[in-house]
């Protein structure tokens, strides 16, 4: 399935929401536009939400020369969504450990 397409979309809305009824088939075809955007958008900010919670409680976590959660750290930060921890101001360094996010650590 092409990526970003509105197959994909209504396939992950029945991966998510699951059948709009009992002869909806696992291509979600019986979903609407808008149906669409309220199901994927109430998926983002519930990802959104439970990386924020698992940055707040284990954000000080690093193992060695690799930050464990840097990775989520950064995604959170580029979505736009706030998190009351710390800050990352500098999206080339980790704030931890100094190491590069392009040499290290995942992004």
């Amino acid at each position: 399935m092409k990526r970003g397409s509105i197959a994909l979309a209504r396939s992950l809305c029945y991966e998510i929401a699951g059948p709009t009824d009992e002869e909806d088939d696992i291509t979600g075809s019986d979903y609407g536009s808008v149906e669409i955007a309220e199901i994927l958008s109430a998926e983002v900010e519930r990802l959104r939400a439970a990386i924020a919670k698992t940055l707040d409680a284990n954000g000080h976590l690093a193992d060695g020369e690799v930050c464990t959660l840097f990775a989520l750290k950064l995604a959170l930060r580029e979505s736009g969504a706030p998190w009351s921890g710390e800050a990352v101001d500098d999206l080339s360094k980790c704030p931890r450990c100094g190491g590069d996010a392009d040499n290290g650590h995942d992004r």
